[in-house]
């Protein structure tokens, strides 16, 4: 489906177009087995007043044997038809699934930075991506089904008209509530679904730690299973209770149309009995058209209704996926990271920066002012929320709404493209992504386009490896460079947190940006730990441009420079030594509160 917002109309026109094979297939398949109930009707009519024109002194034994065989078709085509449409059914939602995935992968992939860290927008995205095949889907098969009810109806509604005009205004005259209240009902029902669905999220999040591996040690040394347990069964009966409600109001919005068109149904067949008396229509086509009533009930009850209530939340969900479509999308998002005509960064400035996450008042940034300078290692400290990580995402890229100017090599990193941003900055966060793939795969991905000439990258990679003393511990594992990580394949392995955390920042130093950020990566690890990967980090990238974000004083002692972050702004900058001086500085205090974990 293409970006531009799309209406029931411009839906079905769409999915014309990507399905026409079935489409057609569903027309002609449809549009008969629609006209099958009108022909069996006239069939068993025909046939009844055959057998009982035997007795007249002219039988037609040829026009029994026509409606027999016309029954029979009917009923040939009713059972082969169905086993076909499995066959048709199962390639279009084969299709549909392939073909709506890369659209979402793709909306996905170029999605501005900022609604994945927006609550709000998170619902909507999961509400588009989880649900959107299964609604399409549906609401494709509904258009189908409903323009071959039409035709059943449209067909049922002339044989009525025929036997008695009254009855079939009347007949349309008890429709339209019946439609008002199921488009109603789908409205209503739609809001309830989302509400079940985000229950069922939470519920499903509560299932995961209580089986998960990842919560397995904590389970049994905190013994919270039965809180957990509670919240999981509190928010399982919360979905539970809407989906029962759901169920309920379209049960008793179809059945309250049966009851009132079963009602009208039996008068009017009791107020064409005289006809029948009076020999102003046969027997046959009297009983065919009791069939034919007792039919359209059936169909106004269940089917129309339940179509109506359909085509009422599909049209809700739509206005989600416009909404969702519609979301901003990052220039050059898929653009692999550009080699740069200059290799290495000279100069990193931030010009009285000031910036709120969307949908916030609070400045998590505010005029802040700093200047780096290349080919050395910088630490940035401060406490939780001073703005840290804030710039680190900045510097990236990954947010553009900030007042003030950014500078790498005294050019704007708006008048950067993407792309050409890749190139330029690199990072690890403390919330790194650890990849089931090959050992050597988690760490080539920090380059993929060098990674796939394979003549180069295996000694780079493992030089990359020995200095950060990987080497020994990742031979040790059964397919060395090439072992699967994870669970993912058979025979995966699993590592250990600080086996994890050297990976993620290979990864980074093989992608040989001229900007390198480390934002405590190491976190996990204890202050010692964590310092000895920064120094063997700071030695393979002597020359990059390399900045630390931690909140440990220790780590950050080894930088060139430390730049200490204070609401919003660098309240103090220099190294080490400098700012141990400064009374009641800072740096100092933060220091001296976490001086037992070095000494």
């Amino acid at each position: 489906m293409e970006n531009r917002r799309i209406n029931l109309y411009s839906f079905f026109i769409r999915m014309t177009k990507l399905l026409p094979f079935h489409t057609v297939f569903y027309v002609i398949s449809q549009g008969l087995g629609a006209l099958i109930p009108a022909a069996q009707t006239l069939a068993i009519a025909m046939f009844i007043n055959s057998v009982s024109a035997f007795d007249t002194p002219q039988p037609s034994g040829s026009n029994g044997i026509f409606s027999l065989l016309l029954i029979l078709a009917c009923v040939f085509f009713q059972n082969m038809i169905p086993v076909i449409t499995r066959v048709v059914d199962a390639s279009r939602r084969n299709r549909l699934t392939f073909h709506m995935n890369r659209v979402l992968l793709k909306k996905q992939m170029n999605l501005s930075y900022q609604y994945i860290e927006d609550s709000n927008t998170c619902n909507l995205i999961y509400r588009v991506r989880d649900n959107c095949v299964n609604y399409f889907d549906e609401g494709y098969t509904n258009v189908i089904n409903s323009l071959a009810l039409a035709v059943k109806l449209a067909s049922l509604m002339a044989i009525i008209f025929r036997a008695s005009m009254v009855s079939g205004f009347v007949i349309l005259v008890i429709v339209y509530p019946l439609l008002f209240l199921a488009m109603k009902t789908g409205k209503a029902n739609y809001v309830l679904e989302q509400d079940a669905e985000t229950a069922k999220r939470k519920y499903q999040y509560f299932f995961s730690v209580l089986t998960g591996k990842e919560a397995a040690n904590e389970r049994n040394l905190f013994g919270f299973s039965n809180h957990i347990t509670q919240k999981y069964n509190e928010l399982f009966d919360t979905a539970f209770e809407k989906e029962a409600k759901i169920i309920k109001k379209r049960y008793a919005n179809m059945k309250s149309g049966s009851i009132v068109t079963l009602i009208v149904s039996i008068c009017i067949m009791a107020v064409m009995l005289p006809r029948l008396f009076r020999n102003e229509i046969s027997a046959g086509l009297y009983i065919g058209l009791a069939g034919a009533v007792l039919d359209f009930i059936q169909s106004m009850s269940w089917q129309l209704a339940g179509m109506m209530q359909n085509y009422a939340k599909l049209n809700q969900f739509l206005d989600d996926y416009n909404r969702y479509m519609e979301l901003d999308e990052q220039a050059g998002a898929e653009q692999e990271p550009e080699r740069m005509p200059v290799t290495e960064a000279s100069s990193l400035e931030f010009r009285n920066v000031s910036f709120r996450y969307p949908g916030t008042d609070r400045d998590i940034l505010k005029n802040c002012s700093f200047t780096l300078a290349g080919g050395c290692s910088y630490a940035v400290v401060g406490e939780n929320g001073a703005g840290k990580t804030t710039i680190a995402k900045l510097i990236m890229g990954l947010y553009d709404n900030y007042e003030g100017d950014i500078l790498i090599n005294d050019r704007s990193v708006k008048a950067y493209s993407y792309g050409e941003l890749k190139g330029l900055v690199a990072a690890v966060f403390q919330d790194f992504a650890r990849y089931e793939l090959s050992v050597k795969e988690n760490i080539g991905i920090g380059k993929i386009a060098q990674y796939s000439r394979a003549d180069l990258e295996q000694n780079e990679i493992e030089n990359i490896c020995n200095g950060l003393n990987m080497t020994d511990w990742i031979r040790s594992l059964p397919g060395g460079f090439d072992t699967m990580l994870g669970k993912l394949e058979e025979g995966g392995v699993d590592l250990s947190g600080g086996q994890w955390q050297k990976i993620a920042i290979a990864r980074l130093l093989y992608s040989k940006a001229p900007v390198n950020i480390l934002d405590e990566p190491t976190a996990a690890m204890d202050a010692i730990a964590e310092s000895k990967i920064y120094e063997l980090f700071q030695k393979l990238n002597i020359g990059k441009f390399n900045i630390l974000i931690t909140h440990r004083m220790g780590a950050a002692r080894i930088a060139d420079e430390i730049l200490v972050l204070q609401n919003g702004a660098v309240a103090e900058q220099g190294k080490h030594d400098l700012l141990m001086k400064i009374e009641n500085g800072v740096y100092r205090k933060m220091y001296e509160s976490q001086r037992q974990w070095y000494e």
